[in-house]
Parts: C-alpha cells; structure tokens; sequence
C-alpha cells in the first residue's frame, strides 16, 4: 500500500481514534494496486460510513431499547415477524458470504459486507418504523427493536477483527462479556432470526454515540500540519522515475505542489473535492434508440442512447459485441455512466459508457437494468452517499475506477455499491 503524508507516528498524533484509522486502512486494502492517501477520503470514510452507516444504526438500536423498554432487551412474538424474516434472510446470507471471504483472507470483501449488515438495519429501522409502532402497537414494536439490537450483537463480532477497540465499546454499551465478540457456529446460525440474538430481559447499559464528526476545519488542521512530509514523500516518489518527473512537469500533483511556493503559489495544492465514491458518478437511466456494429471495430456496437436530455440522445461505443446480440440491444433499457469525459474510440467519440456486469465463474457479461417505472433520465443514487456528481470526471483522478471495484451483484443480482443497492425511484436496479 503507497501511502503519502502519514506515517505510523504521525497517526498516533493526529487525535483521531484507533477505530477510524483502522476502518480507512483496512477499507482501502490495495488488493491489484497501490493506494494513495487523502485527508478528504478518510473524512468521508468516517463521516459517511462509519458514522452515518454503522454509528448512527447502532445508537439508533441502543436509544429504542432504552426509551421505550426501560433498557431492556423486549420480547420478540409474532406481531413484525414477517418484516424480520426478511431481515434475517437477507443478514444470513452476508453471513455466510463474510466467513466465506474471511477464509480467502479477502479482507476488504469482509469488512464490506459488514457495512452492508449495517446498512441493511438502517434501511430496516427506516422501514419498518419501530418510533411510531410502539404508540399504537407495543408488541410490534417489541420484535423489531429485540431485532434491530440482535443485529448490534452481531456486528461487534464481525468488525472484531478489523475494530477491536470499537468492538469493546459496543459490548460495553450491551454490558456483554468480551466472549462476545467471537463469532461462533451458533452465532452465524442466528444470524438468520436477529430477534433471538440477545436474550430477552437482557439489560444493556446507556448508549452513547460511538463515532464522532472529523469537522472540514480539523482535516485542514491535520492537512497543514502533516502537509510538509506528505510534500516531500510525494516528491521523492516522483523522482524515482524519469515518467513521473516528467508528468510533475506538466502539472502533476503533489511533487508539483511542494515546489509551488517558490514561484509564488500555494505550498499545498488543493485536493478533489469530495470522496472518490459513489455519489461523483452521474449514472442515469437510458434507454437505446439504437445500436449497429462499429465500422471500425469487429468487437464494438454504437448505441444512440436517450438520457433524458434536451440536446438529444448521446452517442455511445460499447465492446459488448461479444456477448449480446444485435437484436437483443435495440430498445434496451440500461444504465450510463454520463459524467465521464468524452473518448474516441476507433474514429467515433463516446459520450457515456454503458454498465453491465460480469459473472466471476463463467464471465457471462449481461447489462444493468433499471425498473419499469424508473423514468428516462432519471438519476441512480446510493443510500448513504449523498451529493451531486461530478460535471465531468477527470481522467487522471480516477474517480470511476476507484469506484468500480466495490460495484457487484448480490445474491438477488441487484446491482450494489459496497453492498447498498443502486436505486431507482421505481426500484432497483438489476442484471437483466
């Protein structure tokens, strides 16, 4: 892992705790290339993942014991079953895909799929509203808050090995021994009913918040502070090769910028703005007009897709030849990629970039498809990763290929972003 600007001590310094440090080193595992530091990325990843996924689900959990069951873990019956039957079906099954990755010591795919358990108990809390149940229907009310907070038991075993810190902190807060945190058979097992996962009666102790906001005046704070080795690293790395030197020349990043000053400029140049996720890509429903063999090129189509624009439909280049027939493109309904900068490719320039998905086993390749109701042009979000997107995404920063990898399919070939579906307002989107 290449890193620029924060070294082992540095970070002991810089005040942010031993979790979040972890969380960012562990997420942004190199698995097939190097990784560069940013202050603004760890920001994100704590204000946005940590804090707004996993934080706030498990204050969340711990609040609704405690204010409507006196800090008791309730009763789970019949009433809400339904609704945590599903919870539990789709938790099970990231269970199994987190073991299974653990195994394969794929590290990042566990820590991933963590985060998705959270997210699956926001979206849980938010759907089923357990705040409002509990006025008219205690009982309701009682299975999916004893659900909600079984699924806290379950993630301080599986963020144990990556947080152990912020594990104690949860058992703490559930006043659990620190056996706990081990995931046994039995405890995978359950995962499948999360209402059973703590004992009914079981006291918990106060909540509290858990994660706290890295404010933007702290990250600037730390960024000048640390800005100076972080300068002369980047320098030494881009003089290690005549092709970077080069590149520093016309305009390069942080090698150039530690040299700014002397012609008068800023000592640090000034990051992207926002996180390299999700929420900078500008992915909109389509839908192709039309689609004929490139010309030029045996392997490629080009598509007249509608995006919704006034302008008119964009004209996009795909090396999908191989693996959809012709007949089988026309009218399509797909997702684009519409912010990236325009390419030729073989004398035709491409304006947006359809997605599709590739089976591992097989390497089957089928397209994404949007919903029904999901109008043209609509644009495709992220729970939990907010923002507009970039206007256009710049090809040196990488933006779409740092997304890319946490881009796959679940189990139920929805189309998800670090295991939270790609939506639509209509739904979903899915592999055709």
């Amino acid at each position: 892992m290449l890193f620029a600007g924060v070294f082992g001590n540095d970070a002991v310094e810089t005040g942010i705790p031993v979790e979040v440090w972890r969380y960012y080193l562990l997420a942004n595992r190199p698995e097939a290339q190097d990784t560069d530091f940013k202050w603004g990325d760890l920001q994100a990843r704590n204000n946005n993942e940590l804090l707004k996924n996993m934080g706030n689900f498990i204050n969340r959990a711990l609040v609704f014991v405690v204010k409507f069951f006196d800090g008791k873990v309730p009763a789970p019956n019949a009433r809400g079953a339904e609704a945590v039957a599903e919870l539990g079906q789709a938790v099970s099954a990231k269970v199994q895909e987190y073991i299974a990755a653990m195994e394969k010591m794929k590290l990042r795919d566990g820590i991933r799929l963590a985060m998705a358990i959270s997210a699956d108990g926001n979206k849980f809390f938010t759907e089923t509203e357990p705040f409002k149940v509990v006025k008219t229907d205690p009982e309701h009310a009682a299975t999916l808050v004893a659900a909600g907070v079984g699924i806290v038991r379950l993630l301080a075993t599986l963020i144990a090995p990556y947080m152990p810190t912020l594990t104690g902190k949860i058992l703490q807060q559930l006043q659990l021994p620190a056996a706990a945190a081990n995931l046994t058979d039995e405890v995978a097992a359950a995962a499948a009913t999360p209402q059973l996962l703590l004992q009914a009666g079981h006291t918990i102790g106060k909540p509290a918040p858990l994660i706290t906001e890295i404010k933007d005046e702290v990250i600037e704070s730390l960024r000048a502070r640390f800005g100076g080795s972080q300068a002369e690293t980047a320098a030494a790395q881009a003089n290690s090769s005549s092709k970077g030197a080069a590149g520093n020349k016309k305009g390069g990043d942080k090698a150039a910028a530690s040299k700014g000053s002397s012609k008068g400029g800023s000592s640090n140049k000034k990051e992207p703005e926002g996180p390299a996720d999700i929420a900078r890509v500008d992915i909109r429903v389509g839908i192709i007009q039309k689609a004929w063999r490139h010309p030029g090129a045996d392997s490629l189509y080009v598509e007249n897709i509608d995006l919704g624009e006034e302008s008119g439909p964009r004209t996009v280049v795909s090396g999908l030849v191989r693996h959809i027939p012709e007949e089988e493109m026309q009218a399509r309904r797909v997702v684009c990629v519409a912010n990236l900068k325009p390419a030729a490719m073989r004398g035709i320039t491409s304006q947006a970039m359809v997605l599709a998905a590739t089976a591992p086993d097989t390497g089957k390749v089928e397209l994404l498809e949007p919903p029904e109701g999901a109008a043209v042009g609509e644009r495709v979000t992220v729970e939990g990763f907010s923002g507009e997107p970039d206007e256009q995404l710049h090809p040196k920063k990488k933006v779409f290929e740092q997304v890319q990898p946490d881009l796959m399919t679940n189990a139920d070939l929805v189309a998800c972003y670090k295991g939270v579906p790609l939506m639509t307002s209509a739904g979903p989107v899915k592999v055709a």
